[in-house]
C-alpha cells in the first residue's frame, strides 16, 4: 500500500532535474523534446540516461552530438539490470541508486566479441525459458484454483518450483525485477526506469519525461506542489509519459520500490491506477493540458499524425498548442520524417532559433 500524501514547499520553482531515458539508438526526432526542455528552463539540469544493458546498448546519433554539449545536459551510461538487482529489500536507501558518472564515451558495444555472443545467447535462452515458465505457472494456477480452493495462502511450494507467485500466495509477478526486464521489451524497461528514478537526487525535485514530449511552457508555471501524472485518455489510470517527483518524496519512493521489487507489474494501469495514485498522493491531471491528441477540444483529437503533416488547418493546430497546452505528447512516431511546414517542423525551427540566440547572448556576456 502506498503511503500518505507528500508535498513540496516551492510550487512555483523549476524542477531541479528533468530526466529522460532511452534504450538503443536515440532517435533524431527526440531533438525537439530535449531542446524544448533546455529552452523552457533556466537552471534545471537535463539528464539523458542511456541504458547499456546487453542487447539494449544505447548510443547517440551524430545529429545530436552538438546539442548534448549544452552545459546543462548530462549524459549517463548505466545498466538498468544493475539497478533492478540491488537487493530484495523493499525499503531501499537513496545510496543504492547513486547517480552514474556522466559519460561521453558510450561505445561499450562488444556484441561481436565471444563474450558478447555468449551473453546474448544467455539472455535469449532466459527469455525463452521465462515465457515457457510463465505459461506453465499460469496453467498450474488455474488447476490449483479450480481443484484446491482450500490451498493455504502461505504455501510457498508453487513459487519455489515455478519461480512465480500469485495473489493466492500473497505475491504475483516474476521472482525478481531483473528477470522481468529480461523477459520484457524496451517499453517495459522505460516503465521500470521512471519509477526507480524516484531514488535519484535525494532532496531535489525530478520531472521524468518521455523523449516524445515537447515542452510548450516552462515547468516553473506549473503547479509542482505535489507528485503528478496525467490521465491516460479517459481511463482510470495515469499516463507516465510525464511523472513528477517533489523533493520530499521518501514515502512515495519507498512505496514504488516495494511494489516493483515485490513483483507488481510496472505498467501504468497497475502502478498508477486511480486507487494507487489516491493512496500515494499523486494527482492525476486531465490530459487536455498535456496531450492534444487526447484533448477533445482540439482540431485533431485522436489524430497523432497531424503533428507531423502540413495541412490547411496546421496553423490552427499550432495556435491551439501554444495557447492551451503545457506539453505535447506526440506518441512515438520515432521513424517519421516531419513534413516541412508541419507543426513539428515549425516548433523545431523555433526551438533551434531560440537556442542560437541564447548561445550568442552567452558568448557576448562571456567576452
Amino acid at each position: 500500500m502506498f503511503g500518505v500524501i507528500e508535498t513540496s514547499t516551492k510550487a512555483d520553482a523549476e524542477p531541479t532535474h528533468i530526466v529522460f531515458y532511452w534504450a538503443g539508438k536515440v532517435p533524431i526526432i527526440a531533438e525537439l523534446s530535449i531542446l524544448s526542455a533546455v529552452n523552457r528552463t533556466e537552471r534545471t539540469l537535463i539528464h539523458l540516461f542511456l541504458d547499456c544493458d546487453r542487447d539494449y546498448e544505447s548510443s547517440l546519433p551524430n545529429e545530436l552530438s552538438d546539442l548534448v554539449k549544452h552545459p546543462r545536459i548530462v549524459l549517463h551510461s548505466f545498466r538498468l539490470s544493475a539497478w533492478a538487482s540491488r537487493t530484495k529489500r523493499h525499503d531501499l536507501p537513496f545510496s543504492d541508486f547513486s547517480t552514474p558518472e556522466p559519460s561521453r564515451n558510450r561505445d561499450e558495444n562488444v556484441s561481436g566479441s565471444l563474450k558478447g555472443r555468449i551473453l546474448s545467447l544467455r539472455n535469449f535462452l532466459t527469455r525463452k525459458h521465462g515465457h515457457f515458465r510463465l505459461r506453465v505457472s499460469k496453467t498450474a494456477l488455474l488447476l490449483i484454483q479450480k481443484y484446491l480452493p482450500f490451498f493455504p495462502t502461505d504455501h510457498q511450494f508453487f513459487g519455489k518450483i515455478f519461480g512465480f507467485h500469485h495473489e493466492l500466495f500473497e505475491r504475483w509477478g516474476p521472482a525478481s525485477l531483473r528477470f522481468a526486464l529480461l523477459t520484457s521489451g524496451k517499453s517495459y524497461r522505460a516503465d521500470v526506469f521512471r519509477c526507480l528514478a524516484a531514488n535519484l537526487y535525494p532532496g531535489e525535485s525530478i520531472l521524468y519525461a518521455d523523449l516524445d514530449v515537447y515542452f510548450v511552457s516552462s515547468p516553473k508555471t506549473w503547479d509542482l506542489s505535489m507528485p503528478f501524472i496525467y490521465r491516460w485518455e479517459e481511463n482510470a489510470w495515469g499516463n507516465n509519459a510525464l511523472l513528477f517527483f517533489p523533493a520530499n518524496r521518501s514515502i512515495l519512493r519507498r512505496s514504488l520500490n516495494s511494489k516493483l521489487f515485490g513483483g507488481a507489474p510496472a505498467r501504468p494501469w497497475f502502478l498508477f491506477s486511480e486507487e494507487n495514485c489516491s493512496r500515494s498522493g499523486i494527482r492525476i491531471l486531465p490530459a487536455d493540458k498535456f496531450d492534444p491528441m487526447w484533448a477533445r477540444s482540439t482540431a485533431h483529437f485522436g489524430d497523432s499524425d497531424a503533428f507531423f503533416e502540413k495541412r490547411p488547418e496546421s496553423r490552427v493546430f499550432l495556435a491551439e498548442i501554444r495557447e492551451k497546452f503545457k506539453t505535447v505528447h506526440w506518441h512515438n512516431h520515432w521513424n517519421v520524417i516531419p513534413e516541412r511546414g508541419s507543426p513539428f517542423a515549425v516548433l523545431l525551427d523555433g526551438e533551434r532559433a531560440q537556442r542560437a540566440v541564447d548561445a550568442e547572448t552567452a558568448r557576448v556576456q562571456f567576452h
